[in-house]
């Protein structure tokens, strides 16, 4: 990777994932973070559909990536901010 910065963020969020997905009793992180943002979680899967049925897939993206910081409990620290 030659953008010294994009490398640093890529890095980030891949540590990002796995701290996440090998934590302890992460199925029942998922399920709260599931129940806590339930509203929100439903309307950002109905943006999702939306913007990709329109062909509009930066906005898709967007939201695909809001819906899993919804799912992990927020966004890792240090990481470029989306907006949604």
């Amino acid at each position: 990777m030659q953008d010294k910065t994009v490398a640093d963020l890529i890095d980030r969020d891949g540590k990002w994932w796995v701290d996440f997905w090998t934590q302890k009793d992460v199925t029942t992180v998922l399920e709260e973070n599931m129940k806590k943002n339930a509203k929100e979680l439903g309307a950002t899967v109905e943006a999702l559909q939306g913007a990709w049925k329109k062909e509009e897939y930066a906005t898709a993206g967007k939201k695909y990536a809001y819906m899993w910081t919804l799912l992990m409990g927020g966004k890792p620290t240090n990481v470029i901010d989306i907006t949604v």
